[in-house]
């Protein structure tokens, strides 16, 4: 099975920990990323987790698959328009084929990020945030590539209140040993709704290229979520994430914990 979401390469645990990769530095639980930055001097801490399920029909024959994963992402504002990120997703994994149940868990690959906000003008604002992937995962086990990756996004923010609307478009080099493809692309479009200065809603769709070669159809998703934010130093995050096609996992559930300091 060769399903994909946000940059998958291996197995369905890579699926999981690529899917914890792209959304580590996003407004949980939005996977699309905003222009927003820190600010110099400031810090954030952003505690994640995610729990999604896949069923799929192989030949007759049923493949369930269960994943979660946890993230730990720190930013640091370097100056007003410029953060320096880190984020380490741990991964668990369930697969059931033909009465066989196999299980794994552990660390996936580590993504560090600089985001850099190079234009900003009343509404609307861009920044670009290049990455390396480092392969602190176990290749053997699926939870990582075993090699250095590399990204680039491309990110716009619109502004008008109470609405905010993101855009990314990115590039993803992941090399990898499973004749997976190398060269990935992922776009997405996200909406923010501040109904109140404690209550956000939020919503986005968005789509990436199948790593698996034999396949033209490329995993899409649609999610639906809620920020509250009961300080200005503190966030609680819900979101529903459904798979929009056959490529993309059925459903998963997101959580988060925000604090800045």
């Amino acid at each position: 099975m060769h399903k994909g979401v946000l940059a998958a390469v291996l197995a369905v645990s890579v699926i999981v920990s690529a899917m914890a990769e792209r959304e580590a530095f996003a407004a949980h639980p939005l996977i699309t990323d905003d222009t927003g930055t820190q600010g110099k001097g400031k810090f954030q801490l952003e505690a994640t987790g995610t729990w999604l399920t896949d069923q799929e029909d192989t030949g007759g024959e049923g493949v369930r698959e269960i994943g979660s994963f946890a993230a730990l992402v720190f930013a640091a504002g370097v100056s007003e328009t410029l953060d320096l990120m880190v984020g380490v997703p741990y991964v668990w994994t369930e697969t059931k084929e033909t009465g066989q149940t196999t299980k794994d868990d552990g660390i996936s690959d580590t993504v560090i990020e600089a985001k850099w906000r190079f234009y900003d003008k009343e509404k609307f604002s861009m920044a670009i945030k290049p990455g390396i992937l480092l392969p602190t995962g176990d290749e053997e086990q699926g939870r990582g590539t075993g090699h250095v990756g590399y990204t680039a996004f491309l990110i716009s923010t619109f502004e008008t209140e109470p609405l905010a609307f993101d855009a990314n478009i990115g590039y993803l080099y992941l090399e990898n040993r499973l004749e997976e493809r190398v060269n990935l692309w992922f776009a997405s479009l996200a909406t923010r709704f501040a109904v109140s200065e404690q209550w956000t809603i939020v919503g986005e769709i968005g789509a990436t290229r199948n790593a698996d070669p034999d396949y033209n159809s490329h995993p899409a998703f649609a999610q639906a979520g809620l920020i509250y934010s009961p300080s200005a130093k503190l966030d609680l995050s819900l979101g529903l994430l459904a798979g929009l096609n056959d490529a993309e996992v059925d459903q998963a559930v997101r959580v988060g914990v925000t604090i800045r300091f």
